[in-house]
């Protein structure tokens, strides 16, 4: 895998990096109800709209090729990207009535989010944003988790334990808690896992979500990775 970073006078960390470049990948990558093609203009024009809202974004490429998505798409997209503070359970409601199906919704919202992710820290160091692969070939899986059910969310979700069974330790392990941010997805497991390894990675893991003696450094404890935290979520409206 090539470098992302190597560019950068500021060290970035090779797992952070490391992660990137998987998540760089995957944006290209057949998924479980959108193809390699599909999911790369999802990430395109969440790239076009940011740009078009004065979202900065360095060094600016228009990659959208014009392939057709419904309109509930392209709408779930420009609300993921540009005002994600906005999505309410009304919103939700009305996409899904317009024919996107609850999986579908699922895996945008994990491929914009990402994205978004990795364009903020691109421009917080002034980097351009990185390129997409082309696409590459291959048919979605479309498979649905036999445990999913809706417990702490407006969509179902993977619970932990017996209750999720293999569908459960396939995506969080033996974990018997996981923090509803890491299993908000996991009704496509394959996209969850994927905001669960940026997470790990930007954040805290899932086993180490609750202990607050986790550093990521000696010079940077965890209050301060909170209070870091807090402060961004409060500035980007959210509240969770």
């Amino acid at each position: 895998m090539s470098s992302l970073y190597s560019h950068s006078v500021v060290p970035v960390r090779p797992d952070l990096e490391a992660v990137h470049g998987t998540a760089m990948s995957s944006f290209s990558d057949t998924g479980t109800w959108f193809n390699g093609s599909e999911r790369k203009e999802i990430v395109a024009l969440a790239r076009r709209v940011r740009h078009r809202e004065g979202l900065e974004l360095t060094g600016f490429v228009d990659e959208v090729t014009d392939i057709p998505l419904p309109s509930a798409v392209i709408e779930l997209i420009q609300r993921v990207a540009c005002d994600a503070e906005k999505i309410g359970k009304d919103f939700y409601e009305k996409i899904i009535s317009e024919g996107l199906s609850v999986e579908q919704y699922v895996e945008v919202v994990g491929l914009v989010g990402r994205a978004v992710a990795i364009d903020t820290f691109c421009r917080a160091l002034g980097f351009p944003m990185n390129a997409l692969d082309a696409p590459r070939p291959g048919e979605p899986s479309s498979m649905r988790p036999k445990t999913a059910t809706v417990q702490h969310a407006w969509v179902p979700t993977i619970p932990t334990g017996k209750q999720g069974g293999t569908d459960a330790a396939a995506l969080y392990g033996d974990a018997d808690f996981v923090a509803n941010i890491f299993s908000a997805l996991s009704l496509v497991p394959k996209e969850a896992s994927l905001v669960m390894q940026m997470g790990q990675v930007q954040y805290v893991g899932a086993d180490d979500f609750m202990n607050f003696e986790f550093r990521r450094s000696e010079q940077f404890s965890r209050a301060q990775l909170e209070l870091v935290a807090a402060r961004i979520s409060a500035l980007n409206n959210c509240f969770y």
